[in-house]
């Protein structure tokens, strides 16, 4: 056991708090060539928090930083790792390398943490905002640079279901020069991870790339095989505008089920995997795009557009019954449905721009803000049941529907700055959704996942 002290910043100050964690890994890294320049341009994004204790004191509610240093020392495994040392925040594992988050906020249920907003650079993780909030992925903690947890009002300028807050993922910008990580732990763990970046020689463009491969057999051998690249990059357009891309790639198929061990397979065998068959397959493709535009010293537009696809395949092999010594099956000989798949294909897409305003309106200092969001939502459910094969991925397609919603969302608000001690923040947010729902069904038609 390892005793770590790491520092969160909560209302601009700094409070100590402990941690006790278990070494998991061992981390190797290599870096190559030896002199590796962090970027001097730095990339256009949408930060919910913002540097420094001005921005954090700015913000009604509390706020919560995890820096890159706090990262580097802890090393978590997985994103949700790292947000156990956050005050308020409650985290349920559920296949134990944190790729399937369940987070809670304020007491909230962690279930597919659908009570709270969680962005990566300001773009939404959960692969729906109004159809579907539950997550099914988590960005890797091997390429983010820090955290930021808002909660209170203020979260209502990024979004709908902040009920709990606002987690915000900050990636890393690329850095000239190439590094490889390298991990491994006990159950078969192991990581190897590449980026690599460069820059114009004018240093107004850089790129970079991120790479990651990881296995393991798991604690109770429910294997998962990780895939997962990133592509970043931008440059400045003249003296007052930057432009940034991203574009990720991630495919995770883990052996994980709702199916738990019975109170006496727990006693006979802890490490049995009570549902060999059950796999969780997750795909996600995303492209983002941030303009930031300095029209003057007192006047900066930000507009970001985003656009995402995950496909989640959950196969589950049907339950017959349950006792104290465990959890049998439906046959796979034909005479009955015994392989289901519970499959899922999300598109997501908008546009968020907002316009930063310093102004002396009513003989005072102000700081507004006023924005317009467009998002739009697309699912396809569909489920195929195989009655012969236990490790079945097509079928006969049972359910098959499509649902669609759109959202138009305003929001404002201004910082009315009295005196150096005492500022005044009214604001709102207004959402506009619609929904089109359409369904279809099938029996009997062969199609594959």
């Amino acid at each position: 056991m390892n005793s770590i002290t790491r520092s969160i910043k909560q209302h601009g100050a700094t409070k100590a708090i402990p941690k006790t964690k278990l070494a998991l890994a061992v981390a190797l890294a290599l870096s190559f060539p030896a002199q590796v320049l962090a970027a001097d341009l730095e990339l256009p994004r949408i930060d919910v928090v913002g540097e420094g204790g001005e921005a954090i004191a700015k913000l009604p509610g509390s706020v919560a930083i995890i820096t890159q240093e706090e990262l580097a020392l802890t090393q978590p495994l997985s994103t949700q790792d790292a947000l156990k040392s956050v005050p308020g925040i409650v985290v349920r594992e559920e296949e134990g390398y944190g790729f399937i988050p369940n987070i809670g906020m304020r007491g909230l249920n962690p279930n597919r943490s659908q009570k709270l907003l969680v962005l990566e650079d300001g773009v939404p993780v959960a692969p729906g905002l109004f159809l579907a909030n539950e997550s099914y992925y988590s960005p890797r903690i091997e390429r983010m640079q820090s955290i930021e947890v808002l909660k209170g009002a203020a979260g209502l300028r990024y979004g709908p279901t902040t009920i709990g807050g606002v987690i915000n993922y900050i990636t890393k910008d690329p850095e000239k020069g190439a590094t490889v990580t390298a991990k491994a732990g006990s159950h078969g763990y192991g990581l190897i991870g590449l980026d690599a970046g460069g820059s114009s020689s004018s240093g107004n463009a850089i790129g970079g790339i991120s790479l990651v491969k990881s296995q393991g057999d798991g604690f109770r051998n429910n294997a998962f095989d990780l895939s997962d690249a990133v592509i970043k990059g931008g440059m400045a357009i003249g003296d007052n505008q930057w432009i940034g891309a991203k574009l990720t790639y991630y495919d995770n198929e883990i052996n994980t089920s709702y199916v738990g061990l019975r109170p006496n397979e727990y006693k006979n065998d802890p490490t049995k995997n009570p549902a060999p068959n059950d796999y969780f397959l997750t795909d996600r493709k995303s492209f983002d795009i941030n303009h930031e535009l300095a029209i003057n010293d007192s006047v900066k537009l930000k507009t970001l557009l985003y656009w995402s696809q995950l496909t989640r395949d959950y196969w589950r092999r049907e339950v017959q019954a349950r006792s104290a010594n465990g959890t049998t099956f439906v046959p796979c000989d034909g005479s009955a449905y015994c392989m289901n798949g519970n499959n899922r294909t999300f598109e997501m897409m908008g546009m968020d721009s907002r316009l930063n305003i310093n102004h002396d309106s009513f003989g005072i200092k102000n700081e507004a803000e006023i924005g317009i969001r467009l998002h739009s939502d697309k699912l396809n459910n569909t489920k195929l049941r195989s009655k012969t094969d236990p490790n079945a991925r097509s079928g006969d397609l049972t359910t098959d529907d499509t649902q669609e919603a759109q959202g138009v969302a305003f929001y404002g608000q201004n910082r009315f700055i009295l005196n150096e001690r005492v500022a005044i923040t009214p604001g709102t947010s207004s959402w506009m959704p619609s929904a089109r729902p359409t369904s279809k069904s099938g029996c009997g038609e062969r199609r594959s996942a």
